[in-house]
């Protein structure tokens, strides 16, 4: 996963919708810019981690827009060793800040 200031989507993307669509991070980051980059959008009804990892799994998840909590439970969980997340080449980080020791462990956990 490579850290950037920027964000762009290409056309091979598939991009994970996690968050819920009544708030405006995931309406217009993720379901319209999603939408209008013609891209593939796994939509989670509810979060649940393990689900989450299975998903990123099995669609080859490529952009995951999420929030530091959910991280933060992924970084707690020991399941996230059982799955392969090394299609994810950006996590983008909305409401609150992510901070910089957090990204670092993301980081380090998607290796």
């Amino acid at each position: 996963m490579e850290k950037t200031q920027t964000f762009i989507f290409h056309k091979e993307d598939d991009l994970l919708c996690v968050l819920p669509l009544f708030h405006i991070y995931s309406l217009n980051s993720v379901l319209l810019c999603g939408l209008c980059a013609w891209l593939a959008i796994v939509i989670m009804m509810k979060f649940v981690l393990m689900k989450l990892m299975e998903l990123v799994e099995k669609y080859r998840v490529t952009v995951a827009p999420f929030v530091p909590p959910i991280v933060v439970e992924m970084l707690k969980s020991e399941a996230v060793d059982t799955y392969d997340l090394s299609s994810l080449r950006m996590v983008m980080s909305g409401a609150v800040p992510m901070g910089k020791e957090l990204q670092d462990m993301l980081t380090g956990c998607l290796r």
